[in-house]
C-alpha cells in the first residue's frame, strides 16, 4: 500500500488530496482514448507484461535498475486490483 500511495501522489496529488485515489487510472477514459478506465488499465498491463517477459530473458539485466522483475510484478498485481475495483464500482453504480 505504501508504494500505491507514493505513486498516487506523484501521479496526481490534488486528486488524491480529495479522495480519488485512482484518477489517474480514468483519464484515458475521460479523454475518449479508451471506453472504459478498465480498458485503459489492461493496456499497462500489457505493458508490464512485455517487461516482466524482457527480464526474464538468461543474462537480461534491467536497464532501469530503479524496477526490478520484483516491482513489475507487484505492478501488474496492483494494477489487476485497480481494474476489478473500477469495475465492481462500475458494476454498481457507483461511479
Amino acid at each position: 500500500m505504501d508504494l500505491i500511495e507514493k505513486k498516487g501522489h506523484d501521479n496526481n496529488r490534488q486528486q488524491q488530496h480529495g479522495g480519488e485515489t485512482l484518477f489517474n487510472l480514468k483519464v484515458a477514459e475521460i479523454l475518449g482514448i479508451v471506453s472504459t478506465a478498465e480498458r485503459g488499465i489492461l493496456v499497462r498491463l500489457s505493458d508490464k507484461f512485455m517487461r516482466m517477459i524482457s527480464l526474464m530473458e538468461p543474462g537480461v539485466d534491467p536497464a532501469n535498475v530503479g524496477e526490478s522483475l520484483r516491482d513489475t510484478v507487484k505492478d501488474l498485481h496492483n494494477y489487476a486490483d485497480y481494474a476489478l475495483q473500477l469495475w465492481e464500482e462500475r458494476r454498481s453504480g457507483a461511479r
